[in-house]
Order: C-alpha cells, then structure tokens, then sequence
C-alpha cells in the first residue's frame, strides 16, 4: 500500500473498516506513520468523522475513543496503529470518513484524508482523497 504524504514527514496508511456482530456497529483500523523514520518520538492526537445524512439532512457524526474523549490521543516513535469501534444510528446514512492527524512539537505538522464511506463498506482497503469535494486529486 502506497502511503499519503502531507506535513513533517506524516504519513497515514490505507483505511479498513468492518461491520460487527452488532447491527450498526463497526470496527475501524488506520495506521499512521512518523515519515522522518523514527528520529523522534511523536505526540499528537486523531479525530475522525463520519459524513453523511440523517433524516435528510447532513450530518456529521464524531468517532469517540475507548476514553469518551473526541480525540484519539497519539504517542509513537515510528508509527501507531489506530483500532476502534463506532456506532451509526440506524437514521444516519454515512457517506465519507473524514481522518485528521495533528502533530505537536517543535515541527507540528498535520494531515487531513477523506474515504468513501461505501468502498470501505464493502471491505475494500481505500487510499484517501486529498479533499472533500469527491474529485481524486492523486
């Protein structure tokens, strides 16, 4: 898998999501990378989000971490793999995923990818889009 560069040496790998045994619950995996190999350790935080439409209306639904918290907290020398589950309200119809990587540090850097929400569905391993207007800008 080719990985997305953006920022101080950010990279984040492809997406992944599953559904569950529970109906509307999903597992996720992303990974993200510290490009400059490793030189120092990393600390930052995730978010992810889940674009779509909920009674017609758009909507957007934040990803909590195990903690309740809206970020994902990051800590790594050479990459992090990120595991989770959300749920989706049986009303909501999501279309993207929107992943932004915040770096802190004295080079922060930060990284920002959209995914096709019915790609992933289907089990297929998607590379992210450099922006939300749904035109592949690789």
């Amino acid at each position: 898998i080719q990985a997305e560069r953006e920022g101080e040496g950010l990279r984040m790998r492809a997406m992944r999501i599953s559904a569950t045994s529970q109906p509307e619950r999903y597992a996720y995996t992303l990974i993200v990378v510290n490009g400059t190999y490793g030189k120092k350790k990393r600390k930052g935080s995730a978010t992810i989000e889940l674009h779509g439409f909920e009674e017609g209306q758009p909507s957007v639904i934040k990803v909590k971490n195990d903690n309740a918290g809206k970020t994902i907290p990051l800590n790594f020398k050479y990459f992090q793999k990120l595991d989770g589950m959300f749920d989706i309200p049986a009303q909501f119809q999501p279309n993207r995923i929107r992943v932004v990587v915040k770096m802190r540090g004295l080079k922060p850097a930060s990284i920002e990818k959209w995914y096709d929400w019915p790609l992933l569905k289907a089990g297929q391993e998607q590379e992210a889009r450099q922006d939300n207007s749904g035109v592949n800008l690789e």
